[in-house]
């Protein structure tokens, strides 16, 4: 989106160049499959209103400073789409290996912390898989295994529309009034496999349903404050500290209609932060964008490249270096290792 960009201090960008930058969760593989739109060649940014904005390639997260990657998949799923959509998963999935495989060596495709800081270490982009939607299940327990081996870190349960799993918080119709049955016995399966389970779309009652069934933390990849903008979409304070009480994260998303009157630019995720951070702790703090996944970006925040200005934002909303390291990528990956562990 048009705006003016944030300036990034010497101190920020030297701090930035020196910390793994990590978002959980975006959308350059609705580009691909759609479009066969290439991760090594930078895509044509729109100026005003595009749903897949072509903000992230792998030329454009070099220069953001951007160490580690989530590839989300995401196929709709009922009325929109019909049936099949786990093989269509997995035709995705196909496209991530032959990303992976055409880089010659640039990306390294990781499903653990100590991978992640392995690729990072060598200079790669460590790229990870999750899936958006259980509903690409296709209410079959054994998928979960089957997608995890394919390399699957971590599933959302439900997207807008309620599946068999869980109800979606935009969702016209609750047929579950929160979790179903079938829906704790995907989350009991995941934990047997090491999948994470991700809660960011669900309903009120099924977030608190999750979290009663789950016996590993689990996380809200891509939200933001109720408090700051009145949606179900966003956590609640209270959804905020049940998940921290668990061990769980909440990575922030950038997308300014989910951020209410904070502001439009990237100072408003920090903002978002501080106010988290006062309720649990900035350890409990991570980052995903949804960039490439939503309408318009931050004011000033035109693609990948503009990642500095989060660290910026961050240091003057008054975190510290560390903190800042934390929420930029290390919290998630400490979430993978404990877990994982």
């Amino acid at each position: 989106m048009l705006g003016k960009q944030i300036p990034v201090t010497e101190r920020a960008l030297r701090l930035h160049e020196q910390s793994l930058v990590l978002d959980c969760h975006s959308h350059f593989l609705i580009n691909a499959s759609l479009f066969n739109r290439p991760f090594d060649r930078d895509g044509k940014g729109p100026l005003f209103f595009n749903p897949l904005r072509n903000a992230i390639s792998l030329p454009t997260l070099k220069r953001g400073g951007v160490n580690a990657l989530a590839f989300t998949t995401y196929v709709p799923g009922r009325p929109f789409l019909g049936r099949d959509t786990d093989r269509r998963t997995d035709r995705i999935i196909d496209r991530f290996e032959a990303i992976v495989a055409a880089s010659g060596g640039q990306i390294a495709a990781c499903r653990t912390g100590a991978q992640i800081h392995q690729a990072y270490a060598a200079g790669k982009l460590a790229a990870f898989l999750t899936i958006e939607g259980g509903h690409v299940l296709e209410s079959k327990l054994e998928n979960i295994e089957h997608f995890y081996r394919r390399g699957v870190l971590m599933l959302t349960l439900t997207h807008f529309i309620s599946n068999g799993i869980a109800d979606g918080n935009w969702s016209p119709y609750r047929p579950l009034k929160g979790l179903s049955g079938f829906g704790r016995e995907v989350i009991r399966e995941m934990e047997r496999v090491g999948m994470f389970v991700d809660v960011a779309h669900c309903t009120d009652k099924a977030f608190a349903q999750v979290l009663e069934t789950s016996t590993r933390p689990v996380l809200c990849s891509h939200g933001a404050l109720r408090r700051n903008k009145n949606l179900q979409r966003n956590l609640s304070d209270d959804q905020v500290k049940a998940l921290a009480a668990q061990k769980g994260l909440f990575g922030l998303i950038f997308f300014p209609k989910y951020l209410g009157a904070s502001g439009w630019d990237i100072r408003s995720v920090a903002r978002q932060a501080a106010d988290v951070a006062s309720m649990v702790g900035a350890e409990h703090l991570c980052l995903g964008s949804d960039m490439d996944g939503y309408t318009y970006t931050p004011l000033g925040f035109r693609d990948a490249s503009d990642w500095p200005q989060v660290t910026q934002a961050l240091i003057d909303a008054g975190f510290d270096d560390l903190e800042v390291r934390g929420i930029l990528g290390e919290n998630f990956v400490r979430f993978l290792d404990a877990e994982n562990g």
